[in-house]
């Protein structure tokens, strides 16, 4: 859930920008990742690989977004003026 950041970013960013391709994993993450793999069934690895890509793209997606938001401190400050009456 977001603030409408990604809904205004859907109308006013080209999509290559809103879409960037995740960093290359490390070579730790990489033998990481081959371990779990060992680990599952044949049959599972496919999806195990498909949810880790999608998981990958998402966090690059959600981290492009956080860098564009300006977050401005306005200062609320109370004017009184004279009453005519």
């Amino acid at each position: 859930m977001s603030l409408g950041g990604d809904i205004l970013d859907e109308k006013t960013v080209p999509e290559a920008e809103r879409f960037p391709e995740p960093p290359e994993e490390t070579e730790e993450e990489k033998e990481a990742f081959k371990e779990e793999l060992k680990e599952m069934k044949p049959k599972d690895r496919k999806d195990a690989k498909k949810a880790r890509e999608d998981e990958r793209n998402e966090l690059a997606r959600r981290k492009a977004l956080l860098a564009r938001q300006k977050w401005m401190s306005l200062e609320c400050t109370t004017v009184t003026t004279p009453r005519p009456w």
